[in-house]
């Protein structure tokens, strides 16, 4: 589930800034997903003047069923943008004929925040957006943030392929709270046939 997330957080930011004439106007030149870009700054800073770089932030289970696991997610957005000018605000507010950070941070959070991808329980939401650089390198001033968005997804046992599906009516755990008791029971019905309901 993790990749199916990135992969389609990916292609939301192709549709809007990638290809010949993207939604949003603009081109973001490297929409990918992270691989260490950033601790070779130098080559990325040679090679592309934008970039959105997608990675997992981390997973927390929340609940367990017998037919599933929700869990809670982050999703790091790494942006990216350098400028040739030595002027250090160009990168952020951006000048002739360039997006400045700040117009493609925006636009990102309006393009992710409160979407559910067409698959999450929770949509993205934007957890905090924060600084990483605003360096001069080689001629260039380049300035990276990250954005974190958390959401929430249901993962269904039996969703991979070649897995057999769950018998998901064979077994019904509940729990009952009653004053003073400290049990649990598990009641289990039989079941011959998979219903359709």
């Amino acid at each position: 589930m993790i990749e199916k997330i990135e992969i389609a957080v990916l292609d939301r930011l192709n549709q809007a800034f990638g290809n010949t004439k993207p939604a949003l106007g603009y081109k973001i030149e490297k929409i990918d997903s992270y691989k260490a870009e950033l601790s070779d700054f130098g080559t990325l800073i040679k090679n592309r003047r934008t970039a959105a770089l997608v990675a997992c932030g981390g997973l927390s289970l929340e609940a367990d069923y017998p037919e599933g696991s929700d869990y809670s997610f982050s999703l790091l957005i790494y942006l990216y943008s350098r400028n040739a000018k030595l002027n250090e605000c160009s990168t952020r507010f951006g000048g002739r004929g360039s997006v400045g950070l700040y117009r493609m941070i925006t636009d990102v959070v309006r393009l992710l925040n409160r979407n559910d991808l067409g698959f999450l329980s929770e949509p993205l939401k934007l957890g905090e957006a924060r600084p990483i650089f605003d360096n001069k390198v080689n001629h260039f001033n380049a300035a990276c943030w990250e954005l974190e968005f958390k959401g929430a997804f249901f993962d269904r046992f039996g969703s991979w392929p070649g897995m057999p599906e769950p018998d998901l009516l064979k077994t019904i755990a509940a729990d009952w709270i009653v004053r003073g008791a400290k049990s649990q029971t598990i009641v289990k019905f039989e079941q011959k046939e998979k219903s359709n309901e």
